[in-house]
């Protein structure tokens, strides 16, 4: 583990690291839908600052990931997330080539 992260993991302790991640997951929410009204032109936000909130937010939430892979979870834990991402990832993509697509809304 690299000392910054060690010395994070140490110092705020595990449940900082998940409550942390959680805030940063809300932020991230928050900021897409900005970005989907913008691009919607339903806020007066310009689309290129809700951008730049998203890529923010998303860079936030890579730092807390990175921190619970690295300095909580074990190797054993991070096995099983890579195996649960591979199955997602392929189930996403059999959707696609099945023809499944969505609405505006998402539906």
């Amino acid at each position: 583990m690299s000392l910054w992260m060690n010395q994070i993991v140490e110092q705020y302790g595990e449940e900082y690291i998940f409550r942390q991640l959680a805030e940063e997951c809300s932020e991230l929410c928050q900021a897409s839908l900005k970005m989907v009204r913008s691009m919607r032109g339903e806020t007066p936000v310009r689309m290129t600052e809700a951008y730049e909130r998203v890529l923010e937010e998303v860079a936030d939430i890579e730092v807390m990931l990175h921190v619970l892979k690295k300095g909580v979870l074990n190797d054993a834990a991070n096995a099983k997330v890579a195996a649960i991402f591979q199955k997602k990832k392929d189930r996403m993509i059999d959707r696609m080539l099945e023809g499944e697509c969505l609405d505006s809304d998402g539906k």
